[in-house]
């Protein structure tokens, strides 16, 4: 595969899952993170988390209201070196 048909391929797989916010004029996307638990073992359940890119293109982005300007996000915190915040809702 070709260096160009790669490139192709990520910004297309970026424009559908990086979505722009209006309210904040940010995009971001979700990410699904499954935790460590006590002992290192990890959880069975997956948290979900916010990412904010800020200074990102939002041309051809879908345009929709972050999780974290409709208030169902809980603190920053970092989570497998990313700045993220969890949604407590959905």
């Amino acid at each position: 595969m070709k260096s160009e048909n790669i490139l192709l391929y990520e910004s297309k797989k970026a424009d559908k899952v990086i979505k722009h916010c209006k309210k904040c004029n940010n995009c971001w996307e979700k990410l699904l993170f499954q935790i460590n638990g006590a002992g290192g073992r990890m959880e069975s359940k997956h948290r979900k988390y916010v990412l904010t890119h800020q200074d990102f293109p939002s041309y051809g982005k879908t345009k929709e209201t972050c999780p974290t300007c409709l208030g169902l996000t809980s603190y920053t915190q970092s989570v497998k070196g990313f700045i993220v915040k969890e949604i407590i809702k959905s």
